[in-house]
């Protein structure tokens, strides 16, 4: 049998407003598997019988469809089902009750109706890249954009429903996360991931409530523009009278999990040792991020007999830094692979761990995916370096706290790399960000159902402010119900997650688990007798534990 929801690729990807071939749609199938919902992917060339049964369609971005494709999707969709036009119409004007203009490069989009079920209660600006300018025919406007005229536009075509939006949200969630390139330094100069942020200091931060003379990236755009995605695919699906089932990001029907870090620097290990104590006062476990030399054995086997785990803390800054006649002794903290293993083997010799997480030394970056290249060669599974290292650059300036696998956009069918990205929100609280701060930003990853990473240097947690700040966010989270994982917790979780499979019958569906998955919570909906809202609508919730190889029915 087939899945209500299906989407559309097109092998030949699709071609920017300055001609490049880009694969970005492709990520689609990173949202949608993340978000725990069941698809299909359909390849073209589209044919008809392929349609079946199919209630939701997703178009990932403007295709050029020939026109037996466009009669079939035409067919599927005025007999009941909805269609989801993302990036432009593709080739469907005037069906979808709207037409392309011309290309669009960049804008800002502004919800019309903040009421809708696709657009209600996002609070960011909504920056956005690449697609196409529409103008509404019969359609309904849900939003514009700036010089962009109307980009979201909802028809009714025949006893079907449509929603066409004309930026290319998928381009735009990759760019805001993964970046542009970040050049090599010259000279002793500290480079870090923020030289290669997509978004805008001055449009994309905004005043904190509270503190308007601060600004900060407090919304996290990437993930409202993947929210939009879900809504519409929900909304699509309520449209139609369809439930499915989706499994959830975290057990117990937890909506987001926080997560604390260390990094090393420094090294002092009188500083780590109180640090340890403190994170078992507040009963937390949490990740250290360790530099080559620093720590001894005996302090490795407390952090891990707490349950917490060690990590790598590559550093390839030392060096850029180094005066010119001391160079040479610190060779082995260049930015390279050889560099980076050579560190890596040390940390491993010196604690007796497996090390399967990294954070980078000032959030240290290079060129634009070449480092998760490194990671998957050296089995890194958690990468932890997309992050502010400044406090103007506090919250959200990779626009997301979900974990998420990058993909290589620019090649063809968008190759996926196997470490996980667990993005970085602030350092040290009561140093570089107030209390407000941090609370408000783990009120949007709440909103968000994402996790909150909030990092701890031991040499900074030797003040009373910043250890007043650590038990304070502890205690704000733990008051709301969100557990503290490491990032091993968090990479288990998400992987054995992603090694399930929805299997749909003629009384329901069911889910197998490839791994263990406690607490495994499954929501189905979008139904109105639903007892939990996510993504603003109802569903019903079945909270199992799957051990391995388990299979659970679900109706």
């Amino acid at each position: 049998m087939t899945h209500p929801i299906a989407v559309i690729y097109d092998a030949d990807g699709n071609e920017l407003s300055d001609g490049r071939r880009n694969w970005a749609g492709f990520y689609l199938t990173e949202i949608l598997s993340r978000a725990g919902l069941p698809f299909d992917e359909i390849a073209r060339p589209l044919k008809r019988s392929e349609l079946n049964d199919r209630q939701v369609i997703v178009l990932p971005w403007s295709m050029n469809l020939t026109d037996d494709e466009r009669e079939s999707i035409a067919s599927v969709v005025e007999s009941g089902a909805a269609l989801i036009a993302l990036g432009g119409t593709s080739g469907l004007d005037g069906f979808v009750g709207a037409e392309e203009k011309w290309e669009l490069q960049e804008t800002y989009l502004t919800a019309l109706h903040n009421g809708h079920p696709v657009t209600r209660g996002l609070r960011s600006n909504l920056h956005c890249w690449e697609g196409r300018r529409l103008r509404s025919t019969t359609g309904g406007v849900i939003a514009r954009g700036v010089g962009a005229g109307d980009t979201i536009v909802e028809a009714e075509p025949g006893k079907g429903w449509s929603l066409t939006i004309g930026p290319d949200l998928l381009y735009s969630i990759l760019l805001i996360q993964q970046g542009h390139p970040v050049r090599p330094a010259i000279g002793p100069t500290r480079i870090d991931a923020i030289q290669g942020m997509a978004l805008d200091l001055d449009r994309d931060r905004v005043p904190v409530p509270g503190e308007e003379e601060t600004l900060a990236f407090l919304e996290p755009i990437a993930d409202e523009l993947r929210t939009m995605i879900l809504r519409a695919i929900l909304w699509g699906l309520s449209r139609t009278g369809t439930t499915v089932p989706l499994l959830w990001y975290w057990p117990d029907g937890k909506p987001a999990i926080a997560h604390m870090s260390h990094d090393s620097d420094g090294g002092d290990p009188e500083k780590a040792w109180s640090l340890l104590e403190m994170t078992k006062e507040v009963d937390i476990r949490t990740t250290w991020c360790t530099m080559m030399g620093h720590y001894d054995r005996s302090f490795f086997d407390a952090v891990v007999a707490h349950g917490s785990e060690v990590a790598l803390h590559y550093d390839a800054q030392t060096f850029q830094v180094t005066a010119d006649e001391r160079k040479p002794e610190a060779e082995h903290l260049k930015w390279g692979l050889e560099e980076m293993k050579l560190q890596l083997e040390a940390v491993f010799n010196a604690s007796g761990q497996p090390l399967t997480t990294n954070k980078n030394h000032t959030l240290r970056w290079q060129d634009r995916l070449t480092f998760f290249a490194w990671c998957d060669e050296l089995g890194i599974e958690v990468e932890q370096s997309r992050g502010p290292n400044t406090p103007y650059t506090n919250g959200f300036p990779f626009g997301t706290c979900h974990p998420y696998f990058p993909m290589d956009d620019d090649r063809p069918d968008g190759d996926d790399f196997q470490v996980m990205e667990l993005p970085l929100m602030v350092q040290d609280l009561n140093r570089r960000c107030s209390m407000n701060l941090a609370q408000l930003f783990a009120d949007r990853v709440l909103d968000h159902y994402g996790v909150a990473h909030y990092l701890f240097h031991p040499g900074n947690t030797d003040g009373d402010p910043v250890r007043a700040g650590l038990r304070g966010i502890v205690g704000y989270l733990k008051d709301r119900g969100i557990p503290w994982w490491t990032a091993a917790e968090v990479n288990t979780w998400e992987r054995a997650r992603r090694r399930t499979t929805w299997t749909p019958g003629e009384a329901g569906w069911s889910l197998k688990a490839e791994s263990p998955l406690p607490g495994a919570t499954i929501l189905v909906g979008p139904t109105e007798d639903g007892e939990v809202e996510r993504y603003g609508f109802r569903f019903r919730e079945q909270v199992v534990d799957l051990a391995a190889g388990e299979t659970v029915e679900v109706r």
